[in-house]
């Protein structure tokens, strides 16, 4: 490339003497500016082409993950002119990064999309390694820059996505459920598919630029890694006065001596701006204010993630009712 005075005379090749306009392969640019005189400015704009933009961030991606982490590499394509479905695992599950870096390095762009089976070889590879991940959590990471078209016709591909999509996430591997991230890059990415195919529309992410893609593999990397604590007991004690009227989902209920009611939920894993609730009714038997928990009793234990060397402990608050009367008001007509 060659600049005179601002004035930009073609693309050339390094080879001398610029006799090669537009020409393609692979060779070097050299920016040569030959200002005689004050300043000029110039911009110099390159491309990285989808396949070779995804490389780059998936294997960033394992740059973060950490020594005892699994990664694995699956792909899904079209052969025969793009019109034979083909998905496999390249890399199985592995704590080896350099391994599952050469398998990226591998993958080539071709036609055809079989969503829905690249779906399904990944959820196989996480069940078929159960074993070697008691304490992991399961995800699935989906990369697409368009629609499936495969099998034929796309409405067919749509539906065995979503339905391949629904079934692993209702799948556990050692208790947890897996959870289906989904990156759409470029402009033809179908986002309302792949909202619907993540596990939430929080865990669909998009790309319009390489720098972007990189970015959201980082942030994904660090969403999977940073739990604010595991192990988590929750625990609410209702006071003698205080009647449960419904037994809430995922609680286990007991009963004490003196009336109380003790209700307690076992959660595996909460993640940094993970939400969890939790509803139920209950019936206060005497009028008046009244408390709704037992304080000091009704907490939060957990596990940090960071030195984690012993249980934490949370208390929740006392709510309070006023109660103005148990039973509805009777007027009688005579």
């Amino acid at each position: 490339m060659w600049v005179d005075d601002g004035s930009l005379h073609g693309y050339y090749t390094d080879s001398s003497p610029f006799e090669d306009s537009n020409a393609g392969g692979t060779y070097t640019v050299y920016v040569v500016a030959d200002f005689p005189y004050g300043s000029q400015e110039f911009e110099l704009t390159s491309y990285i082409a989808k396949i070779d933009a995804a490389k780059i961030a998936a294997k960033t991606f394992n740059g973060i993950l950490r020594d005892n982490d699994l990664v694995g590499v699956a792909y899904f394509n079209g052969t025969g002119g793009g019109w034979i479905r083909q998905a496999e695992v390249v890399q199985s599950l592995t704590q080896n990064k350099n391994l599952a870096n050469s398998s990226i390095d591998g993958l080539s762009a071709y036609g055809g999309t079989p969503m829905g089976d690249g779906i399904w070889v990944a959820e196989r590879e996480l069940e078929a390694n159960s074993s070697e991940c008691v304490n992991c959590t399961p995800v699935i990471i989906l990369l697409s820059d368009g629609n499936p078209t495969l099998p034929s016709p796309s409405s067919l591909a749509i539906q065995l996505a979503l339905q391949n999509a629904t079934n692993a996430k209702n799948t556990q591997v050692n208790g947890e459920n897996i959870i289906i991230y989904t990156i759409g890059f470029g402009s033809d990415a179908n986002e309302t598919l792949l909202q619907q195919i993540a596990t939430s529309s929080s865990y669909y992410h998009f790309a319009a630029t390489a720098d972007e893609f990189q970015d959201i593999y980082e942030q994904v990397a660090r969403e999977l890694l940073e739990n604010a604590g595991t192990n988590i007991t929750i625990t609410d004690v209702l006071p003698s006065d205080i009647e449960l009227s419904s037994v809430p989902e995922g609680a286990t209920i007991t009963y004490t001596d003196d009336g109380r009611t003790i209700i307690q939920w076992n959660i595996s894993t909460i993640k940094i701006n993970q939400t969890w609730t939790a509803s139920f009714y209950v019936k206060p038997q005497t009028e008046g204010t009244v408390e709704t928990n037992v304080y000091g009793l009704s907490n939060v234990t957990y596990l940090p993630t960071v030195n984690a060397t012993s249980f934490r402990t949370i208390y929740l608050p006392s709510g309070q009712l006023r109660v103005e009367r148990l039973e509805t008001e009777r007027v009688e007509l005579k």
